[in-house]
């Protein structure tokens, strides 16, 4: 995860640039899909965004897993119809998703041990040894 990407000012930037009702879309690894690097991201991203939604794109809920966070000012719509290849994928993805309501530490750029948690993400990611999937969206 590029850690500087991930905090209270990047968010900020990234808010300032988006017009009203557009979403900030985010593909990121975790273990779990409620560990405390979801947390913490979902956490910094409410200083800024009002709307939050995370889409487990994996089965496994516990394990090695990528998740797609959408955050924006309006409420998150899920689409009526899905097409294209991956059109299943995303389709389980949204049946999977949940509005994150735990607390996590806001990330700054003079605070951020996502640096640490990212360490073992790195390491189940090289024992899993198979790349994470992306979905087309």
């Amino acid at each position: 995860l590029p850690t500087h990407l991930f905090t209270r000012e990047a968010f900020a930037l990234v808010r300032g640039r988006l017009r009203r009702g557009g979403v900030f879309a985010m593909n990121i690894e975790s273990i779990g899909w409620r560990s405390e690097v979801v947390d913490a991201i979902t956490a910094t991203l409410a200083k800024h965004f009002e709307h939050r939604m995370v889409l487990p794109v994996d089965d496994e809920p516990e394990g090695l897993t990528n998740l797609v966070v959408l955050a924006s000012d309006q409420p998150i719509r899920v689409p009526r119809r899905l097409s294209g290849p991956f059109a299943d994928d995303q389709a389980n993805a949204w049946r999977r998703r949940y509005v994150p309501d735990r607390e996590g530490v806001v990330l700054s750029d003079d605070f951020s041990p996502l640096d640490r948690w990212s360490e073992g993400i790195n390491l189940a990611s090289r024992r899993d040894g198979t790349p994470m999937a992306g979905l087309a969206w």
